[in-house]
């Protein structure tokens, strides 16, 4: 449980904050808040619900990434692989998992190696943790061994590509 805590506790005011944001939304883009003011959500403009989309969206939609970069601190690897990897994990060119479930999208998962199934991993706290115990232990155990001279490109070349690829596939 120690472990999890020390995963979680940094990345709670990024979560806060986007729920603060998620509220005032909820309260300033509501028609009947609006209709206090004569006015309705059509009259907002489409920059200010883009830029609150982005304020309200972006944590929840790289939360992987988040999840990885606090998981990786705290399993001792280097915390910027453990977020390029987390990263990955919820890239666009990735098919979205929430798309390829739902039939009516026509998104499909691309398929690897004979079909294995391959899309991004949108939402996946579990798959996050799991992908920074894999890459913080693998990355320990190269930089043991790894000579100096390779260690700063090599160690993070490997760590990348096998702790995606095991992830993903």
């Amino acid at each position: 449980m120690r472990t999890l805590g020390d995963i979680f506790v940094p990345i709670i005011p990024v979560i806060a904050a986007t729920g603060l944001f998620l509220g005032m939304k909820g309260c300033l883009f509501n028609d009947n808040v609006l209709s206090l003011f004569g006015a309705n959500s059509s009259m907002i403009p489409d920059y200010i619900v883009t830029l609150v989309n982005v304020l309200t969206e972006t944590a929840f939609a790289f939360l992987p990434a988040i999840i990885c970069w606090s998981a990786y601190k705290v399993f001792g690897g280097t915390p910027v692989i453990g977020m390029v990897i987390g990263l990955m994990l919820v890239s666009p060119i990735l098919p979205n998992a929430y798309s390829v479930a739902d039939p009516n999208s026509g998104i499909e998962a691309v398929k690897a190696f004979g079909g294995i199934p391959i899309v991004g991993c949108q939402g996946s706290v579990l798959t996050a943790i799991l992908t920074a115990l894999i890459g913080a232990g693998l990355e320990k155990k190269l930089r043991k061994i790894m000579p100096n001279a390779l260690d700063l490109i090599m160690t993070p070349f490997i760590v990348m590509l096998g702790t995606f690829l095991v992830t993903i596939l």
